[in-house]
C-alpha cells in the first residue's frame, strides 16, 4: 500500500490495522523529515520505505501476505 502526501499538510503518518469490530492495531509511526519509522510489535512482517520528492511517498510492505490481511 502506498500513501502520498505534502509535507505542509503534516509531518507525520500514522498505519493501523482493524479486524472486524476490534480496536484498531498501531502499525508503524513514519515522520517525513526522516527515512525511518517507528513500528509496534504487533506483526514484524510490516515493513516502511519513505521518499521525499515535491510529496511524501511512504509506502507499507507486508512480507508473506496471508488472506487475514485483506480489507473489506
Amino acid at each position: 500500500m502506498s500513501c502520498i502526501y505534502s509535507s505542509s499538510t503534516t509531518d507525520t503518518l500514522y498505519w493501523y490495522r482493524q479486524y472486524g469490530k476490534s480496536k484498531p492495531e498501531f502499525l508503524v509511526l513514519t515522520y517525513s523529515s526522516a527515512q525511518d519509522a517507528k513500528k509496534s510489535d504487533v506483526d514484524p512482517r510490516f515493513t516502511v520505505k519513505v521518499e521525499k520528492m515535491e510529496q511524501i511517498h511512504v509506502y507499507l510492505k507486508i512480507s508473506s501476505a496471508a488472506v487475514s490481511d485483506s480489507a473489506l
